[in-house]
């Protein structure tokens, strides 16, 4: 997982932490915020966006989860823009708190060292913490992340993500058995919870899980697993991110059970929602998966100049792990 759309629940209990603080002094402007917040609460993420806003009193915890909605989106640039002439007018404590938002938009963006500078690397609150370890991850810093997961979260909510950051750098480092028990009890914890938007990490932790069967050759299972994540991401269209890679890993799966026309139609899905993002750490990791398929369905020239691009994407987001790996398969391709 790239933590393109990471924790989408994140934004779905805005409503706690804005309504609550909110100091509004006209009936409108509680009309306007309560409408807003609960569009983002049933999904309706382009409503949200789209609403009228209220006076300049409120404007900012509005703009805020709008904000919110726009990273949930995909539209990561957007984000960032609202936020930026009304951001440090407003503190929450959760998932309401402005740098919350900021970070995830970095961390999408492939912007690490920016969002390891927000955070700071001792961060308290639960979100933030992922967010940092999320980054950490990415640019090889195993040892932060690690500390940042170590201990378990109060909340089932922030408990469910933390494993689920856990299980994705156990699986990007080959600790697959650890991997596999980290997402089942992640996607677990997502199940019991019933909140609005956990249907989608739920979904999410199929798809990991898919990764973990693909990567010890239990490719059916992949499959199965694959499909019933898309499935699930599905019941949000205007997921483009998650939808992005999840599509990608199916292009994978598909490749491993000989399906190369559905792999390629993956591949094109894939690419169609990546467009709405523009980010450059999606783009690598869709690089990245067109270089497996393009490998398991044995087409070596393409896949060399996929994994070239890969390679050359991820150095430039200072993604080292990913990049080494790359290179390791280039050098095995070429030997």
């Amino acid at each position: 997982m790239h933590h393109f759309a990471v924790l989408w629940v994140m934004w779905t209990v805005v409503a706690v932490g804005l309504v609550g603080h909110a100091v509004v002094s006209t009936t409108r402007d509680r009309r306007i915020l309560r409408s807003v917040v609960d569009l983002a609460l049933e999904g309706r993420n382009a409503e949200a966006l789209d609403h009228p806003l209220p006076s300049r009193r409120t404007r900012p915890l509005v703009r805020l989860v709008q904000a919110g909605c726009a990273v949930r989106t995909g539209r990561y640039a957007v984000a960032l823009a609202l936020l930026r002439p009304y951001g440090s007018h407003v503190r929450g404590t959760g998932p309401g708190d402005p740098d919350v938002v900021r970070g995830s938009a970095l961390v999408a963006l492939g912007r690490y060292p920016e969002a390891a500078s927000l955070i700071g690397d001792q961060p308290t609150m639960p979100a933030l913490r992922r967010l940092r370890a999320a980054a950490a991850t990415e640019v090889g810093d195993d040892a932060l992340a690690e500390e940042l997961l170590a201990a378990p979260d109060a909340g089932e909510l922030d408990e469910a993500g933390r494993l689920r950051l856990l299980a994705d750098l156990r699986l990007r480092r080959g600790r697959l058995g650890e991997a596999r028990d980290l997402a089942e009890r992640a996607r677990a914890l997502y199940a019991r919870v019933q909140h609005p938007g956990v249907d989608v990490d739920e979904a999410w932790c199929s798809v990991l899980l898919s990764k973990v069967a693909l990567a010890e050759d239990r490719t059916q299972e992949a499959l199965a697993l694959a499909e019933q994540g898309l499935s699930g991401l599905r019941r949000r269209p205007d997921n483009a991110p998650g939808l992005a890679e999840a599509h990608g890993v199916a292009a994978e799966v598909a490749a491993a059970v000989g399906r190369p026309a559905a792999a390629q139609d993956h591949l094109r899905q894939a690419h169609a929602q990546a467009v709405r993002c523009a980010s450059p750490a999606l783009d690598a990791e869709l690089a990245r998966a067109a270089a497996q398929v393009s490998l398991r369905l044995g087409h070596p020239a393409e896949a060399r100049r996929w994994l070239l691009d890969a390679a050359r994407r991820h150095d430039d987001l200072g993604a080292r792990p990913a990049a080494e790996s790359l290179r390791r398969q280039l050098a095995s391709l070429d030997a």
